[in-house]
């Protein structure tokens, strides 16, 4: 409710429950972290402090793991990108999110739009995110729109999709974790 933005495959609404406390990430993981794990950085436009990019499914989940962590369920990411609001974003577009119109045709430095009311950044635009979460039988579910989007698209209820070895430089991510 409250979200009059969503398309066909996004609706009707439905209550979700989160059986346990979760926590996850600020920000994507960068590329500089990504690098410092992995002794490697797969993205296309490099920058130790942008997202990292060019990465599946199948590579987000294997760091998250190393770290101890997970990929977020796409309700998580979706209750963590709302921060407690019901519209298509937690604030106006160009304050809190890079898209197509105002990114300069490249993924950007993290933490320089606003954050959300939990003070989460780049939940919207940015890179679209992989979720834990299956799309379909062959494909994994991708949140939030990307720097490369339109900006109707970079919002909280937004879903694509990709089999787990697909990458491309508008697809990152960022790790969740259990509260014990």
């Amino acid at each position: 409710p409250g979200d009059n933005e969503c398309e066909s495959d996004e609706k009707p609404p439905k209550r979700v429950v989160i059986e346990s406390g979760f926590y996850i990430k600020e920000t994507e993981v960068t590329q500089g972290e990504y690098e410092i794990l992995t002794g490697k950085n797969p993205s296309q436009f490099k920058g130790a402090a942008r997202p990292v990019e060019q990465v599946s499914w199948n590579e987000s989940n294997a760091y998250c793991r190393m770290l101890g962590l997970r990929l977020p369920t796409a309700a998580e990411w979706e209750y963590a990108a709302r921060a407690g609001t019901t519209g298509p974003r937690y604030g106006h577009t160009d304050e809190i999110a890079w898209h197509i119109g105002n990114s300069d045709g490249r993924p950007q430095n993290v933490k320089e739009k606003a954050p959300n009311a939990w003070g989460l950044y780049d939940m919207l635009g940015g890179v679209s995110e992989w979720t834990s979460t299956p799309h379909d039988r062959h494909n994994m579910e991708l949140r939030g729109g990307s720097w490369s989007a339109v900006a109707k698209h970079v919002r909280s209820s937004h879903k694509d999709k990709g089999a787990p070895t697909y990458d491309n430089s508008a697809i990152g991510f960022r790790c969740a974790g259990n509260i014990p």
